[in-house]
C-alpha cells in the first residue's frame, strides 16, 4: 500500500464525506482489496467535496500537516476558468508514518483557510497542476466522482470513455497483466467490452 495511507485513513475517520481519494492511491486500494498486484505510487490525490466540507475537517487537515511536519507546503489558484478553483500540495514529511505527498483539489476559493503559520507558498510554474485540476473541476467529472455509483454518463464522459477504448485497442494489456490481476482466462478484448457495457 502507498506509504501513510493507514495513517491518513485513521486520522480522518469520521470525515469521509468531506473528500474523495482519486488517482493511483484509489486504484491501489481497490487492487489490494481484490488481491491484485498494486501499482507503485507515493502520493494521495484528494478532491474536496464542497457541499459537505466542514470547518472541522479544515482544522483536522491542518493538524495532520503539523503532525506530519511537512517540509513543502504549496498552493496554486486557477482563476481563468469557471468555476475558479485552487489546489494544494504537501510533500516531504519529517514523520515517515505520513504519506510522502498529499494533493488537494477544491472547486471553490478559500475553503481551505489555513492559518498564517502554515507558510504555504505558490506551486512553482513548471510544476503547475492546473491542467489536471481543470479536468477534475469540470462539472460533469466532479459530479461523477462524488455522487452515487450508478450514474447516467454525460456526453463529455461518454466521449472520453469511447476515445480511451479506441486508444487502448492499440496497446492492449498482455497476458502477464491479466495473470497478475487474477482475471483467469479473461482476455483483454473481453475487458474492453465489459468496460463499454458498464460505462456506455
Amino acid at each position: 500500500m502507498v506509504r501513510g495511507i493507514d495513517t491518513f485513513k485513521e486520522f480522518f475517520k469520521g470525515f469521509e464525506d468531506n473528500y474523495v481519494i482519486i488517482g493511483g492511491t484509489a486504484c491501489e486500494i481497490h487492487e489490494d482489496l481484490y488481491a491484485q498486484v498494486p501499482r507503485a505510487t507515493k502520493d494521495i490525490d484528494i478532491i474536496l467535496v464542497v457541499e459537505a466540507l466542514s470547518a472541522e475537517f479544515v482544522a483536522k487537515f491542518w493538524e495532520f500537516v503539523k503532525k506530519g511536519n511537512y517540509d513543502q507546503r504549496n498552493k496554486g489558484v486557477n482563476e481563468n476558468v469557471e468555476p475558479k478553483h485552487e489546489y494544494f500540495r504537501f510533500m516531504k514529511p519529517a514523520n515517515s508514518a505520513f504519506p510522502y505527498q498529499v494533493e488537494l483539489f477544491s472547486r471553490s476559493l478559500g475553503l481551505m483557510n489555513f492559518p498564517e503559520e502554515a507558510r504555504i507558498t505558490p506551486i512553482p510554474v513548471d510544476e503547475d497542476l492546473s491542467s489536471l485540476s481543470a479536468i477534475l473541476m469540470d462539472e460533469d467529472y466532479y459530479r461523477f466522482t462524488i455522487e452515487h455509483s450508478r450514474y447516467e454518463l454525460p456526453n463529455t464522459l461518454k466521449t472520453d470513455v469511447c476515445d480511451f477504448c479506441d486508444a487502448i485497442m492499440q496497446d492492449l494489456p498482455n497476458a502477464d497483466f491479466i495473470k497478475s490481476a487474477g482475471l483467469g482466462n479473461v482476455t483483454s478484448l473481453q475487458i474492453i467490452e465489459q468496460l463499454k457495457k458498464s460505462m456506455l
